[in-house]
C-alpha cells in the first residue's frame, strides 16, 4: 500500500509541476512565440504521458481490461518520441540553425519514422513486446531494437549540443545536458530491466529541467529588461536638461567675455566637459572610476559658481577614489542640492562631497545646509530613485537619505564585490 502511495505521491507532484508549467508558459509574456510554443508541446506531451502511466497502474493485470493496456502500452511508447524530436528542433533553434535544412535535424526525423514503423509492426507481432491473456507485459527478443532509433535521436542531440555548444551560453549549454543525459541513461538501462520505470523517472526528470529553464529564462530576461528600463529613464534624463541651464550658462559666458575674458574661456572649457562628459555617460555601458565622475562633477560646479558666484560653495574632500560607480551618480546629487537646497532668503549654500574608505566598500556622503525636505516624498521617477536604482542594480549599492529643515545628507555605499557589470573601458 506504502509502494503504490509513493508512486502517486511522486507522479502526483511531477504532474503539478506540469501543469504549472503549462499554465506558467501561457501566460509569461517575456517568452518569444517559437520558444513558448516548443515549452507548451513538451509540458502537454509529457503531461499526457504521465496520465498514461497512471492509467497504466489501474489496469495492469487484469483481464478485463487487456484491449485498454494495449492501448495505453502504445501510447506509452509513441509520446516520448516526439518530446526527442522536439529537443532536436529546439536546440537547432537556440544554436540559430535553419532547421528544415539542418542534417541533425533530418536525421532526427529519419529515425522517428523508423521507430513509428517499427512501433506499428510491434502491434501485429509479439517480436518487440506482447501481453498474456492474464493482462501481464513482456517484452520479445527485438524490443531493443524498437527502442534504438529512440536512443539514436538522443544520442544525436547530444552530438549536436557539443558541435553547436559555442552558439549557445555556458547556462544554455548545462541545461540542455541536465535535460538530454537522463534520457539517454534511462534509454541504455531500460532493455536491461523489464520495467518502465526508467523512462518515467527521466521523463519527470526532464520535465522539472524544462520548468527550472522557464523559470530562469523568465528571471533572467526580467533582470535585462528593469536594466535596460533603468539605463534608458537615466539617459532620458540626462537628456532632459533643462533650457535655462544651458540658456543661462551661454549667457554668463556673453557677458564674461566683455567683463572678464580669462574668466570666460574657464567657463567655457568647463562647460564643454560637463557636455561631453553628459553625452558620453548616454552611450557609456557599464561602470566609470569615481575620478571620472568626480571630475564631471567638479566642472558642473565651476559652470554653475560662473552664474551664481558666492551663493554657492561647494567643498571636495575626496582621498579616497579607488572605486568605480555608474556613471551620472555623484554630478546629480550636487546638481540636485545646488537647485533645490538654496533659500533666496538665507546666505550661502555650503555643499561638502566626502569619500571614505570603510571595512566593506566605499562611501560619499554629500551633504548641504539647505532647506531640506521629505525623503518619504521621492517620486519613482525622481533623480534620487533612478540613482538608488541603477546603484543597486548594478553594483548592490545603496543610497541613503537624511533630511531636516537645517540640511539634508545622501550617503551612497558601494561595496567592495560590485564588478556585476563590467568596467567601461
Amino acid at each position: 500500500m506504502f509502494e503504490y502511495f509513493s508512486i502517486f505521491f511522486t507522479i502526483g507532484l511531477f504532474l503539478g509541476i506540469l501543469i504549472m508549467g503549462t499554465v506558467a508558459t501561457i501566460i509569461l509574456p517575456a517568452i518569444d512565440i517559437r520558444r513558448k510554443s516548443y515549452f507548451i508541446a513538451c509540458y502537454m506531451l509529457v503531461t499526457l504521458f504521465i496520465i498514461v502511466c497512471i492509467g497504466d497502474l489501474f489496469t495492469y493485470e487484469k483481464p478485463q481490461y487487456l484491449l485498454i493496456s494495449k492501448i495505453i502500452a502504445y501510447l506509452e511508447y509513441l509520446i516520448p518520441s516526439f518530446v526527442f524530436v522536439l529537443m532536436t528542433r529546439h536546440l537547432l533553434f537556440q544554436c540559430g540553425k535553419e532547421i528544415k535544412k539542418n542534417r541533425f535535424y533530418r536525421a532526427s526525423l529519419t529515425l522517428w519514422g523508423i521507430y513509428f514503423v517499427l512501433l506499428q509492426i510491434a502491434q501485429f507481432t509479439d517480436a518487440m513486446y506482447y501481453y498474456t491473456p492474464e493482462n501481464t507485459f513482456f517484452r520479445g527478443p527485438l524490443h531493443t531494437l524498437l527502442i534504438f532509433p529512440l536512443f539514436a535521436i538522443m544520442t544525436l542531440n547530444i552530438v549536436a549540443l557539443f558541435r553547436y555548444r559555442s552558439l549557445i551560453s555556458k547556462r544554455t549549454f548545462k541545461h540542455f545536458l541536465f535535460y538530454l543525459f537522463p534520457s539517454e541513461i534511462a534509454l541504455i538501462l531500460h532493455p536491461f530491466f523489464n520495467t518502465m520505470v526508467f523512462v518515467i523517472v527521466a521523463v519527470m526528470l526532464c520535465a522539472t529541467t524544462l520548468f527550472a529553464v522557464l523559470l530562469t529564462e523568465q528571471v533572467v530576461q526580467y533582470t535585462q529588461q528593469q536594466k535596460e528600463i533603468l539605463d534608458q529613464r537615466a539617459k532620458i534624463t540626462i537628456l532632459q536638461m533643462r533650457p535655462h541651464f544651458i540658456y543661462n550658462t551661454m549667457t554668463s559666458i556673453y557677458y564674461l567675455c566683455e567683463q572678464n575674458p580669462k574668466k570666460a574661456q574657464q567657463v567655457t572649457l568647463d562647460f564643454t566637459n560637463y557636455m561631453r562628459r553628459i553625452f558620453n555617460a548616454v552611450v557609456s555601458e557599464g561602470l566609470i572610476p569615481f575620478s571620472e565622475e568626480s571630475e564631471h562633477t567638479r566642472a558642473y560646479v565651476n559652470v554653475v559658481l560662473a552664474q551664481i558666484g558666492e551663493r554657492l560653495q561647494v567643498d571636495f574632500d575626496t582621498p579616497h577614489i579607488e572605486f568605480s560607480l555608474p556613471p551620472l551618480t555623484l554630478q546629480p546629487l550636487v546638481e540636485n542640492a545646488a537647485k533645490h537646497g538654496m533659500n533666496p532668503n538665507s546666505g550661502t549654500l555650503l555643499i561638502s562631497v566626502k569619500t571614505r574608505k570603510t571595512e566593506t566598500g566605499s562611501e560619499i556622503t554629500v551633504t548641504d545646509n539647505g532647506v531640506g525636505f521629505d525623503p518619504e516624498s521621492i517620486a519613482p521617477s525622481s533623480t534620487l530613485a533612478s540613482i538608488r536604482e541603477r546603484l543597486d542594480k548594478s553594483v548592490n549599492g545603496t543610497l541613503k537619505i537624511e533630511s531636516s529643515p537645517n540640511g539634508t545628507t545622501v550617503t551612497i555605499f558601494v561595496p567592495d564585490k560590485q564588478q556585476k557589470i563590467r568596467l567601461r573601458r
